[in-house]
């Protein structure tokens, strides 16, 4: 009798990948960040934008008092080339 070794490996060749992204509760502000997004400016400009706009549209939000949360940073992480050997 002959015995016989099996070995599984699954690989996982997903590629890096991040994600940043500022939201706000107003939909006006949203839409002046996401723009921002898309036109590659950096982060701090977007969160700088976002509370110009939020000032402008709505000012009781961003009162130092205010216990309202109306900009939110959102940022996703994902490393890749993972194996897992069974």
């Amino acid at each position: 009798m002959v015995s016989q070794e099996v070995q599984h490996e699954t690989f996982s060749m997903e590629s890096s990948r991040k994600a940043v992204q500022v939201m706000s509760d107003s939909l006006d502000c949203s839409l002046l960040i996401k723009e921002a997004a898309l036109a590659n400016f950096p982060v701090q400009h977007q969160m700088l934008i976002g509370v110009t706009c939020l000032a402008l549209v709505v000012p009781y939000t961003v009162n130092p008092s205010s216990s309202l949360t109306t900009l939110m940073y959102y940022k996703q992480n994902r490393e890749g080339l993972v194996s897992f050997p069974f």
